[in-house]
This record gives C-alpha cells, sequence and structure tokens, in this order.
C-alpha cells in the first residue's frame, strides 16, 4: 500500500526528530534540507479506479515480462517451491506506474514542499532512473562521512 498524501504522523514525527536533534523548536531552527529520493522507475500495473493500482511482481530478479507471461527463472523459481504452475496468472497491466518500491509518487512531493515551506526548509530532489544508479553516490557519502 502506498499513500498519495504524507499523513500528519509522519510530518508530526519529523518534527519532533528536528526539535530533538536542534534543541529548538522547528521554527526557530537554522533550517535543515529534506531530500527527495526521485527514483523515476516505473512498472507495469493493472488501474482499477483512480486511486486502485495492483502491481504483480518487483524489480530484481525476473523481469515484468517474466512475471506477467512467464519464463525460466519463474519455472525454476516455482518448480523449486513444489508449485503446481509454471506460471503465474496476475491481471493484465493497463497502465504503468511508479514502482512499488522505489518509484517516485509524485503527490508526496507536493506535500513535502509545501511543508519545506511552512518551516524554512530546502528541498533538494535527486533523481536518478534505477535504485542502482544512485548506489555508487551512497557508497562514496558513507566512506566521505566515516
Amino acid at each position: 500500500m502506498r499513500f498519495l498524501w504524507l499523513a500528519i504522523q509522519h510530518l508530526n514525527r519529523v518534527i519532533h526528530v528536528m526539535e530533538l536533534n536542534f534543541g529548538v523548536p522547528l521554527h526557530e531552527a537554522p533550517g535543515g534540507t529534506i531530500f527527495l529520493m526521485d527514483c523515476k522507475l516505473k512498472w507495469p500495473t493493472t488501474k482499477y479506479g483512480d486511486r486502485y493500482f495492483f502491481q504483480f511482481g518487483a524489480l530484481g530478479g525476473a523481469t515484468s515480462a517474466e512475471y506477467h507471461y512467464g519464463g525460466k527463472r519463474v519455472k525454476k523459481y516455482l518448480e523449486d517451491y513444489h508449485s503446481p504452475v509454471r506460471q503465474w496468472a496476475p491481471p493484465h497491466p493497463n497502465s504503468e506506474s511508479p514502482e512499488a518500491e522505489w518509484g517516485f509518487e509524485q503527490t508526496p512531493g507536493e506535500d513535502v514542499l509545501a511543508f519545506a515551506e511552512l518551516h524554512n526548509l530546502k528541498v533538494r530532489r535527486l533523481i536518478f532512473d534505477e535504485p542502482e544508479h544512485f548506489s555508487p553516490f551512497v557508497a562514496d557519502s558513507y566512506q566521505w562521512w566515516n
């Protein structure tokens, strides 16, 4: 399940953590930066309504085509688990959406921008096509930090 808005509980948690770190109320803090991880990865989905999408499969291992239409990896996976079938029969995809785990949904990003403006915070959007594309930056940042 993915929320298309930022729940007030999440925003309150951000405020609480920032106030603990700065030791002052957020509106008195010296500012900060929120990083939006904007992964452009899309995945075939079945749309059932404006707010209802079903994603079958995910990044890693089998491709989206293998998940939907079968293939050697899916067949072996099902055999390894002693399944009576050799391919799945998911709903036919009729749309493409941000991948459920990694893809960035734009709507919550608008909430982040509004939150940042209200609390005098900067927002930086880090845009990349696939999750693995960001790994070298993370590794270099970690090495620099430590």
